[in-house]
């Protein structure tokens, strides 16, 4: 199971598909977290108990936070679509977490 935790970072709406697929890995299920500074270590509880109880064997998180570079680079730049997983084009992962509505407006 390939899991990108979004962040503010501009992305597509399928970021685990892309990197599985770089990775060449295959028949594994993708998703994505909604945002927050809690997620990863949420997606870490969530994979031990899943491979604890054996319904999973192997996962692999991943994601990066780059806010603070991207917002040096353009300071006027708007973040909340790509927060919102509304940025880019194509079909979109299932989306785990719980949802950040109204707590960043």
């Amino acid at each position: 199971m390939s899991q990108v935790a979004l962040t503010f970072s501009p992305v597509g709406k399928a970021p685990a598909s892309q990197l599985t697929k770089r990775l060449a890995l295959v028949d594994v299920a993708c998703e994505v977290t909604t945002a927050g500074g809690n997620m990863s270590q949420w997606l870490v509880n969530r994979a031990a108990d899943d491979i604890a109880s054996g319904r999973l064997g192997a996962t692999l998180i991943a994601g990066a936070e780059a806010t603070r570079s991207m917002r040096a680079e353009d300071p006027s730049a708007n973040f909340m679509p790509a927060a919102s997983g509304s940025e880019g084009s194509g079909p979109s992962e299932e989306v785990v977490g719980p949802a950040i509505t109204g707590l960043m407006n």
